[in-house]
């Protein structure tokens, strides 16, 4: 049975929260902004990549979940230079749901080109109160990629991928991230994914809703379009979502999220020879005279009262008069 402890994924809210990652893709600059409570966030990417997309997060949340598998958050905090992530091509897939081929080898490359190359610039986005640097920084510090026989560790003809994520990246994950079932990969549509992401961040992992208002909502998936083309959108990606554990409805002011409470688990069947005593239980007073009649009994048949403990005194303390 897998220990599904063990798989969790680690997602920081940050980056849950605000469009850091594009439903789109392929843009040179994206830009959120919140002026009433004066946030805003801005991603630079060169022409000949494009900035990251949502699916690109993949590569970030699986450095980011074998960061917090291999240290302690106090082990994090005081690197002075922060450790790279090994892994190998063939796990990688494995675990996103991937074939290990051409073209996965390809989006990979992509991808960590364009997070290694996109520089974030952030202002007032805090996690547990502590403001992540505004310096613009990429996602990761450098990567590198190692290829059959330029390998000398003995893993036949597997790649190698080395990826060091960026300081800022470090701090997001310490301070505030969130447990995501691996199920996560499996979600292959960007819009599905990102509207995950919006609503898990924000209701967490207390009961109750999250409401926003559809604009509101709109600006953190990073997307402008048509009012009725949006809820046409969300409505489309719902049951996507029920997957992961989140329900997301429609009202007419808004788009409510909540978690998807698991169901308890149902007891066993009651055994025959008991089953009338579960359909007509005695009540207190009935069940003290049976439990008092039984230790009359047992006294009277036994010729030494002391040998069986009893106490007719303690016996009517607890029980009262038969």
């Amino acid at each position: 049975m897998k220990n599904k402890s063990s798989s969790v994924l680690r997602l920081d809210i940050a980056t849950m929260k605000y469009p850091f990652f594009s439903v789109t893709g392929g843009e040179e600059k994206r830009q959120y902004q919140d002026e009433k409570r004066d946030v805003s966030l801005v991603i630079s990417a060169p022409t000949d990549c494009g900035a990251p997309s949502v699916m690109d997060r993949d590569v970030l949340t699986y450095c980011q979940t074998r960061l917090r598998q291999l240290y302690g958050p106090k082990d994090l905090e005081v690197f002075d230079e922060f450790p790279a992530i090994e892994f190998s091509f063939r796990k990688f897939c494995a675990t996103t749901g991937r074939q290990p081929g051409g073209t996965s080898m390809a989006y990979l490359e992509r991808a960590l080109i364009r997070l290694n190359k996109s520089l974030i610039t952030t202002k007032n986005i805090c996690v547990n109160k502590n403001e992540l640097a505004q310096e613009p920084t990429p996602f990761i510090d450098f990567f590198e990629i190692t290829k059959g026989e330029d390998r000398k560790r003995g893993r036949g003809n597997d790649v190698i991928i080395k990826v060091r994520p960026s300081r800022w990246v470090h701090k997001a994950l310490i301070r505030d991230y969130l447990l995501v079932d691996p199920d996560f990969y499996n979600i292959k549509s960007p819009m599905a994914r990102r509207l995950f992401e919006v609503g898990r961040a924000f209701v967490g992992d207390r009961p109750g809703n999250f409401v926003f208002d559809l604009d509101g909502l709109s600006l953190l998936l990073g997307l402008k379009s048509p009012r009725n083309k949006m809820l046409s959108m969300i409505k489309q990606h719902i049951p996507q979502l029920a997957r992961l554990d989140l329900r997301l409805d429609l009202k007419r002011d808004g788009v409510v999220y909540s978690r998807i409470q698991s169901e308890p688990e149902e007891l066993p069947p009651v055994p025959p020879e008991l089953e009338e005593d579960y359909l007509n239980p005695m009540n207190p007073q009935e069940e003290a005279e049976q439990l008092l009649k039984e230790l009359t009994l047992a006294k009277t048949s036994c010729n030494d009262q002391e040998n069986i403990g009893y106490d007719e005194e303690l016996a009517r303390t607890v029980f009262g008069e038969p």
